[in-house]
């Protein structure tokens, strides 16, 4: 998937002002979107995994920007976790988002939650 899926952007439009990326902005781009096309093909193909780095799915950008826009398209997705055999569902992280930050709104609880955990880049 190359750059396209990646949480760590190279076009400076894609950071805020406090240099967080934006998962907003790159979920709006045409070459994430045939990523994430791509990886829907896959997946109905064969078992897909899409792995990163990070241990917590809710500070990271494959949960906050490439799992929240396959629940947005209606495909479901499951994080897995070192210390649980069951994945967590993606629909029970948004449910643990929104009571975390103490609304209803789905989007609202993810885009607060990226303002927290998304890349920030070191001022230049």
């Amino acid at each position: 998937m190359g750059d396209s899926f990646g949480g760590r952007p190279l076009q400076d439009h894609l950071y805020n002002d406090n240099g967080r990326a934006d998962y907003n902005l790159i979920a709006r781009l045409p070459a994430f979107n045939t990523s994430l096309d791509s990886a829907v093909r896959i997946s109905q193909e064969t078992r897909t995994v899409l792995m990163c780095s990070e241990r917590e799915p809710a500070g990271c950008h494959r949960a906050l920007l490439i799992a929240h826009q396959l629940h947005i398209r209606g495909v479901p997705a499951a994080h897995i976790r070192p210390e649980n055999p069951d994945p967590q569902e993606h629909l029970d992280l948004l449910t643990a988002l929104t009571d975390r930050w103490h609304t209803t709104n789905v989007q609202e609880a993810v885009d607060r939650q990226a303002q927290r955990h998304a890349y920030r880049r070191s001022r230049k």
